[in-house]
């Protein structure tokens, strides 16, 4: 296991340079983080395309709620050109 070494070469190296290293803390990170992507990774599995995307007007009106009133003066005003 990649993980396991790089915890064992850490550790050394903090040895060496008198610096701390928790050893328990860097197994748990890592633990935890690979419980996480078997999580991910099965409800992928579940339900590849997962939820569905809003529409594009749906953000848009989201982040501007005054879009549409905007837009519609925007054309008004295109047309009277």
């Amino acid at each position: 296991n990649e993980s396991r070494k790089a915890i064992i070469k850490y550790n050394s190296l903090s040895l060496i340079n008198g610096l701390d290293f928790d050893r328990r803390k860097e197994i748990d990170a890592i633990e935890t983080f690979t419980e996480a992507l078997k999580q991910a990774y099965e409800e992928f599995l579940r339900d590849p395309l997962g939820v569905p995307a809003l529409s594009a007007w749906v953000a848009v009106r989201g982040v501007l709620p005054d879009f549409a009133e905007r837009f519609k003066e925007a054309v008004r005003e295109d047309n009277e050109d």
